[in-house]
């Protein structure tokens, strides 16, 4: 197989992996059943952020019964949160959303939230969807930086 061919295969595998490989994984991920408390799900964020060297950055962890999907946000440029739905709060997803503050994904995001350009939508999508989300569940499945 010549260079271009592999290229074009690799390309087409991780198209195929980020639309239906990461999904499908996420939900297994979700799903696990394994729910922990909040002193439980603290000791394991320490863990993780000894790991990324991160032990002064400022992050809570919190409940929120309100929402369907966890996430995890910066409030200003000291501060993030990993927001915990009822159904996911289990190591897996604490991981996914640890790895997204501790790889600047969230940095990036409140540093381009009032852009209105398209062209910025459409590479924010991109981003988000071909590595933020299949890094950050790789990680939360491996524990591979």
């Amino acid at each position: 197989m010549d260079v271009k061919g592999f290229c074009k295969d690799f390309v087409g595998f991780y198209i195929l992996f980020s639309f239906i490989g990461v999904p499908l994984i996420n939900q297994i991920v979700i799903n696990a059943p394994h729910e922990k408390t909040k002193e439980q799900l603290e000791i394991i964020l320490s863990k993780e952020k000894k790991k990324f060297d991160l032990n002064d950055k400022n992050l809570e962890i919190v409940f929120n019964d309100n929402i369907k999907n966890s996430c995890a946000g910066k409030i200003d440029n000291e501060n993030y949160f990993i927001s915990l739905s009822k159904k996911q709060r289990n190591e897996n997803i604490l991981r996914h959303e640890f790895y997204h503050v501790a790889k600047g994904h969230c940095d990036r995001r409140y540093e381009t939230q009032n852009l209105n350009n398209f062209f910025n939508i459409g590479m924010r999508f991109l981003d988000y969807t071909f590595i933020m989300e299949p890094t950050a569940t790789i990680y939360s499945l491996t524990g591979l930086k």
